[in-house]
């Protein structure tokens, strides 16, 4: 009888209320929202320097410069889109969603514990693919390469779904008045997302450690990564930047069909996704066309409504009668912002991130009517998917972490404002020197090799620039997360 109680209260009655057996009020000992899972902010960092940005700072040396590259140099990029897409950006997802999402819905995870799993998996999920698909490039067929390639690609997947697991308990309890309504549909497009991009991420990882090779299938690699981009991080920031940067930046708030533009934006990304695979040929390229098009243009419309870049409304605190506070405790905010400086000029690193995302909307909206005018489309993929990654999430996270990071443990400023304007301008001119080379390269003039020359030196150097953009924000958290708690005296 012991043994079945156990189970019971370990195992039972949280699957039966998970799938709607039991209601969530059933249990008599109230929880408390979990703290923020730091171990989510330092793998994600750990991810970047080494096999993210690392990898990419001498993937693009190499390139940039024309240097020699070896047999491990293709397995090598894989393993760097993995370690930014599913690592460095994926990580701080999913730990700044598992600490926000319990706190919009007002129902506090159930499983807190499983947050150290989900970080520990994908780290070693991280490092058993830069392991055995290294290992296997230089001995293809390696059994013990293979086996490590095999368990990371397990251990990514168990990952996914113990996260989707912990936020889709949090969505469906989620009282309908809740703030988190508004942008629920992105927060269940991107557990699809996930889902998606989980599934082929391990099932090529598997496919390629039973044939023992060390290069996953191409193809659906590339496919993990942008459903990713398009699937997971595009709707996680669009609802995070919904409901927090009103607050962190005195926006409007959202006065506009939120949730019908959600379900658009699903829409065109399945036109987008899905017509190549279904109709191979140029009936699945036009209906592609026709969805790449829709997507630019929502990527427009989100950008133009958020309202960062123009300031067009008014502010939410124009419509409040905010209390005046005496200048000798509270010293004036600065101009339009609610802070004091004490988190650097952050928001600058987010118009920067949204900039991105328009130019990203208005190529996607180019290569759609390329492709609906039956031409080629004119912006390569890999610019793009590199606009999204390296520009839009890098820039984004690179602004947000030191905004809300200091908040999420008890700090009230980052220990070093200046460190985030220095990261901001490494990671933008990371992201421009990534991105423009390659998008303009059709365009350079032959008659002017010297500007092929130069643009291959400028592609040369952008992994170090995202490099060191990251270790500023490394060591400007490590800092933060050093100092005393608000309110405490340092020893």
């Amino acid at each position: 009888m012991a043994q079945l109680a156990f189970f019971w209260v370990s195992f039972a009655r949280p699957f039966a209320r998970f799938c709607g057996h039991m209601p969530a009020g059933s249990d008599p000992i109230p929880r408390a929202h979990a703290p923020l899972a730091q171990g989510f902010v330092w793998t994600a960092l750990a991810a970047a320097l080494s096999a993210g940005f690392g990898a990419a700072a001498l993937l693009a040396l190499l390139l940039g410069f024309e240097l020699p590259l070896a047999d491990w140099w293709l397995p090598l990029v894989q393993v760097h889109g993995f370690a930014q897409a599913f690592g460095w950006l994926g990580l701080f997802i999913m730990g700044v969603s598992l600490y926000f999402v319990p706190r919009f819905s007002g129902t506090p995870l159930r499983w807190p514990a499983l947050q150290q799993a989900i970080w520990v998996l994908t780290g070693a999920a991280m490092l058993g693919r830069l392991t055995g698909q290294l290992w296997l490039s230089g001995e293809p067929g390696n059994g013990a390469g293979a086996g490590v390639l095999g368990l990371a690609g397990l251990a990514g997947g168990l990952a996914v779904l113990c996260y989707l697991l912990l936020l889709a308990s949090a969505l469906r309890r989620a009282p309908r008045h809740q703030a988190i309504t508004q942008v629920k549909p992105f927060l269940l497009t991107a557990l699809c997302g996930w889902l998606l991009a989980g599934a082929l991420g391990t099932g090529a990882a598997l496919r390629a450690a039973l044939r023992g090779e060390a290069l996953l299938e191409a193809p659906w690699h590339r496919l993990s990564l942008d459903l990713f981009a398009a699937l997971v991080l595009l709707p996680v920031a669009f609802a995070f930047s919904l409901r927090t940067f009103p607050l962190y930046l005195r926006l409007a708030p959202a006065r506009w069909p939120v949730r019908p533009f959600a379900l658009f934006y699903l829409a065109a990304c399945a036109l987008d996704f899905l017509p190549p695979l279904l109709w191979p040929g140029a009936t699945g390229l036009t209906v592609q066309g026709l969805g790449k098009a829709l997507k630019g243009g929502a990527l427009l419309v989100f950008v133009w409504n958020l309202d960062l870049l123009l300031r067009r409304k008014l502010p939410w605190t124009a419509e409040q009668e905010l209390p005046s506070q005496p200048r000798r405790f509270h010293p004036p905010t600065r101009p339009g912002m609610p802070d004091y400086g004490e988190f650097g000029h952050f928001e600058r690193l987010l118009q920067a991130a949204y900039l991105c995302l328009a130019l990203a909307g208005l190529l996607e909206l180019w290569n759609g009517i390329a492709a609906l005018r039956g031409t080629d489309p004119p912006w390569v993929p890999d610019a793009l998917r590199h606009l999204y990654l390296a520009g839009f999430g890098t820039l984004l996270l690179l602004g947000m972490a030191p905004r809300m990071i200091p908040g999420f443990v008890g700090r009230r400023r980052v220990a070093h404002p200046w460190l985030v304007d220095l990261s901001g301008g490494l990671g933008l001119a990371a992201a421009l020197s990534r991105v423009a080379p390659v998008a303009l390269a059709p365009f350079l003039p032959e008659a002017y090799p010297a500007l092929a020359t130069w643009s291959s030196y400028l592609f040369g150097v952008s992994g170090g620039l995202g490099w060191l953009a990251v270790a500023c924000l490394a060591l400007n958290l490590g800092a933060t997360l050093a100092a005393p708690r608000a309110g405490e005296k340092a020893a």
